[in-house]
């Protein structure tokens, strides 16, 4: 699991898992979750994410404006964020929504983005 890096990774352990031991566990499957958010925010040099009242905040000192530029639009709202140097990116969870799945849906988004930028290529989905 400490080697999980990228999507890719924890999909293809999540794939050996299943393969070696039949269905996952809930708790497995978070388990994947959470290290795959913890590579992403480290490869994005998020400081500390959170969760406070119904919402998900997102630290960095340096937050890369242009990739969350890209994330934000995806999120229908629920994402927001400032220019100012150390504010956070807010994302307000729904009522019922769960808040592991809409940080990895996050998370996963924005590695997406950070690769699309990394070689150069514009990302058109939404």
């Amino acid at each position: 699991i400490s080697y999980i890096r990228a999507p890719k990774d924890a999909d293809d352990l999540y794939d050996e898992f299943t393969d070696r031991f039949g269905a996952m566990p809930k708790s497995v499957e978070r388990l994947l979750s959470v290290a795959l958010c913890r590579a992403i925010a480290e490869a994005a040099l998020i400081s500390r994410i959170e969760y406070n009242g119904g919402k998900i905040y997102f630290h960095a000192e340096k937050p890369d404006l242009a990739v969350w530029s890209m994330v934000l639009p995806k999120h229908d709202g629920k994402l927001c964020g400032s220019a100012v140097r150390g504010a956070p990116i807010c994302y307000r969870l729904a009522k019922g929504e769960d808040a592991l799945g809409a940080l990895s849906t996050v998370m996963k988004d924005y590695y997406n983005e950070m690769e699309a930028e990394r070689k150069g290529e514009a990302s058109t989905d939404k």
